[in-house]
């Protein structure tokens, strides 16, 4: 085998390699293009779900306070109100 048919086989090789490596570089690039696509499809739709629940609590939080709930609950909670306290010792 002369040189000039070694060099000839190498370059042969080399420029296989390269294209093999290029479609292989599109691949992943292709695959990364859809998997960031669908990330942002997501994050577009939590964003606008989030939107739509703030403005649902937003709304039953206005109309808890014009109702007057929320200091029904809140002496529940602290204790101030909603009916009777029971003892913490039994009665005999």
């Amino acid at each position: 085998m002369t040189s000039l048919e070694r060099a000839d086989l190498f370059f042969a090789v080399t420029t296989a390699v390269v294209v093999l490596l290029g479609a292989l570089a599109v691949a992943i690039l292709v695959r990364v293009y859809m998997i960031v696509s669908a990330v942002h499809k997501i994050a577009s739709l939590l964003r606008k779900e989030s939107e739509a629940f703030r403005d649902s609590v937003l709304e039953s939080v206005l109309a808890a306070k014009s109702s007057g709930i929320v200091r029904y609950l809140a002496g529940l909670f602290f204790g101030k109100g909603g009916g009777p306290k029971r003892s913490s010792r039994k009665r005999k």
